[in-house]
């Protein structure tokens, strides 16, 4: 009776053991993908956040690289025109 008592506690050990280092492993390769994907995330946002200017009829008109991606590459001559014209409105406006 001892013998069987002495064998189910160690092998509830062992598989308690067993199951913390699994559990711990899985809990350190999520953690991992977590922080590569937020520095991966945060690298691709400054990137997007980034002043570029564009060079329109002799202004160098200044957005953020994802607002000439997804506008400025977008907009037709006039909406071109129009974005100029309000961008020396702008320049008027601050002298």
């Amino acid at each position: 009776m001892f013998e069987f008592l002495l064998c189910a506690i160690g092998g509830a050990a062992i598989y308690a053991v067993y199951f913390a280092l699994e559990y711990g492993r899985k809990w350190w390769v999520k953690r991992e993908r977590l922080n590569t994907i937020h520095q991966n995330t945060s690298e691709y946002l400054k990137f997007q956040d980034e002043i570029v200017y564009v060079n329109y009829k002799g202004y160098e008109l200044p957005m953020k690289r994802s607002e000439k991606t997804a506008i400025w590459d977008n907009l037709t001559a006039d909406g071109k025109k129009k974005a100029l014209s309000s961008w020396k409105s702008h320049l008027n406006n601050n002298k």
